[in-house]
């Protein structure tokens, strides 16, 4: 019986390069990998900047929540103390030594979060999640020295300070606070004891205790206040530097402080 017209038996035509092109598929290619690659730098460099800038406002949001936090603790205190504001600090022990530094003197009036080490066992809000470790001193934000006294030992009687606020809506009570002395001698970013704000009325952004430039970038440096009635704010320097009347009402707190330079 003969085969019908047509029919042939199948061919394997090359079946080597079926089996080549089946391997291929299972990986990449050079090219293939330096696309993928290429697709991932893209993807970072659209995304980093918005992480960045979230990052940032985070950083700022603290900022703010520990202000406000130092701001109430500092109303309570007042309450307790008739209205008197506290002192930077005491002259205790041989050699007239620090202690019981107003930061110490809030611990108490500040909800338990735990302590950061290498301060005395202080409350993180006293600190900015800017600032490095290393590099902490007193605390991260500093009070307007027209609010308080500099020790109750040296001079008692201006310990109890009584503080009329003219313009509590406009006048700082705490700020960020940094600290310019020579490295070695205290940390360059520690608020220390206070800021001095006849210096900063003055213009004098260079003195030992000043306010610290922590957010925004280069040309737009900012930093964040919080005012005597408790508002906190974010102040441009550039607005701040330029500006003295500006200056003078954030710290003008008292009739003893820098009113004398309206």
């Amino acid at each position: 019986m003969s085969k019908s017209p047509g029919f042939y038996p199948p061919v394997r035509l090359f079946p080597e390069a079926f089996h080549t092109a089946r391997r291929r598929r299972t990986g990449f290619t050079l090219v293939e990998m330096l696309v993928v690659i290429a697709i991932l730098a893209i993807l970072a460099a659209l995304l980093f900047p918005a992480i960045s800038k979230a990052l940032g406002k985070a950083q700022e949001a603290d900022a703010q929540q520990d202000l406000r936090a130092i701001h109430a603790a500092t109303v309570q205190y007042l309450t307790d103390h008739d209205g008197a504001f506290f002192s930077q600090f005491d002259y205790a022990g041989p050699g007239g030594a620090w202690g019981n530094l107003w930061v110490d003197k809030l611990q108490d009036y500040l909800p338990a979060q735990g302590v950061v080490s290498g301060t005395g066992g202080r409350n993180p809000v006293f600190y900015s999640v800017k600032v490095k470790q290393a590099n902490r001193w007193i605390a991260d934000y500093a009070p307007s020295d027209n609010l308080m006294s500099e020790s109750d030992s040296q001079s008692p009687l201006s310990a109890v300070r009584l503080v009329t606020v003219r313009r509590p809506t406009q006048e700082v009570m705490f700020v960020e606070g940094a600290n310019n002395s020579p490295p070695g001698k205290v940390p360059e970013s520690s608020g220390a004891f206070n800021i001095w704000a006849k210096q900063l009325v003055m213009g004098n952004f260079t003195y030992p205790n000043t306010i610290a430039r922590r957010h925004g970038g280069t040309g737009a440096e900012a930093f964040y206040v919080v005012f005597c009635d408790g508002h906190s704010a974010r102040i441009s320097f550039k607005e701040f530097s330029n500006d003295k009347d500006l200056r003078q009402t954030m710290f003008s707190a008292n009739a003893g402080g820098n009113s004398i330079y309206r």
